[in-house]
């Protein structure tokens, strides 16, 4: 009787560790300064995004409204980028990618530069308070969490309402960029309020930095950026649904420029086409009825 209540147990346990298999919508609104936008290259852009996140075991693929989407196949250690505006993408290693954009990952970390020029990060250190919430999402009871990252480079402050439910580690490196909460817990909202502190620059150098990203230099550049789950489906997912239309040339990459320049094409093909994303302005301090 024993062994069987302790199987039972152990049964329970799977059961309630099962990994998600489905749909994820989320909206997303980013709020950020001229030069953090000018500087990303493409990555960040004022205005609402919705995104759809596709979950199957270690594939996660998420595709927003602008056409750009991201392929994480844990399975085969590869992310693809593509674009469905400009008809490109790129197929990088998991890691190497991961290690460049994985900004608030725990994990440390080496940003291969090129062949000879490597950096080291150290893990980011997180202060974490975790608050139990009486209000529920759906029938998930949920908690919230106030997470501030203090970093040489920038400065973070996170809200992040949360439910237990697991997700594969491609959901937390595509969605928000390496940061987890213990347990891996499902996000269902999110508000971060980030501010960089970019190094002392003397007037060259800032004429310089100022005509390459063709904007004028902001020391501290501030972003703010909230996220809301607005449905979750809960489906048998087919392996099809991760498939590339062959109209898109995908080619192998280990050049964080080829990024940049993806982006970049990515960003014009769109405002050559007019295209147009819902502009609204935030503040950090969002009510709880929120639609931005």
């Amino acid at each position: 009787m024993k062994k069987f209540f302790i199987l039972f147990v152990l049964i329970i346990s799977a059961i309630n560790s099962f990994a998600f298999e489905g749909e994820l919508h989320y909206r997303s609104m980013v709020n950020a300064d001229e030069f953090m936008i000018a500087a990303s290259r493409g990555l960040i852009f004022n205005g609402v995004r919705n995104q759809t996140v596709l979950i199957k075991g270690n594939k996660t693929l998420i595709t927003d409204n602008t056409q750009y989407c991201q392929l994480y196949d844990g399975d085969n250690g590869k992310i693809v980028l593509y674009s469905l505006a400009c008809k490109k993408g790129l197929r990088f290693d998991y890691e190497f990618y991961r290690n460049f954009m994985a900004t608030w990952s725990r994990d440390k970390r080496i940003i291969r530069i090129n062949k000879k020029v490597s950096i080291e990060l150290s893990p980011t250190i997180y202060n974490v308070e975790e608050h139990q919430l009486l209000e529920k999402y759906e029938s998930y009871d949920m908690k919230a969490y106030k997470i501030l990252i203090e970093h040489d480079n920038n400065n973070d402050n996170f809200d992040i309402y949360c439910i237990n439910q697991k997700m594969p580690s491609s959901y937390y490196d595509a969605l928000y960029h390496g940061l987890s909460i213990d347990g891996d817990k499902l996000i269902v909202k999110f508000v971060n309020h980030s501010l960089m502190k970019l190094p002392k620059m003397d007037a060259i150098t800032k004429k310089i930095v100022s005509k390459k990203i063709g904007t004028k230099v902001n020391n501290q550049p501030k972003s703010y950026e909230c996220a809301e789950l607005k449905k979750i489906i809960t489906r048998d997912v087919s392996d099809e649904e991760f498939s590339i239309s062959n109209e898109i040339l995908v080619k192998d990459s280990e050049n964080m420029l080829d990024l940049n320049n993806l982006l970049i094409e990515h960003w014009n093909v769109l405002q050559k086409s007019n295209f147009q994303i819902e502009q609204k302005q935030i503040e950090y301090e969002i009510n709880e009825d929120w639609d931005f």
